[in-house]
């Protein structure tokens, strides 16, 4: 067995901006829960380059009810322009 059998990521973490979550995701975190409770916002700016103030996209996800999208663990997934006019 090699010595350090993790995996790590490729991705440069730095250029992945801010993630904002609403007070029941933050509540959940800070918990150490291991699921979303329903309600649950999480928001990701996506910068064109570290350093940007405005964010070239938002990545949102949603936690809805039960059955909403089981595949996707009931999660609602949404992609918006940085100046929010389109999603």
């Amino acid at each position: 067995m090699p010595e350090d059998s993790t995996k790590k990521s490729k991705a440069n973490h730095n250029e992945l901006g801010p993630v904002f979550a609403n007070d029941i995701a933050f509540k959940s975190i800070g918990s150490g829960a291991s699921k979303f409770p329903e309600g649950s916002i999480l928001v990701r700016e996506k910068l064109a380059k570290v350093g940007d103030i405005e964010p070239l996209l938002l990545a949102v996800m949603i936690k809805n009810k039960a059955g909403f999208n089981p595949d996707a663990g009931d999660w609602e997934f949404l992609l918006a322009d940085g100046s929010l006019k389109k999603i």
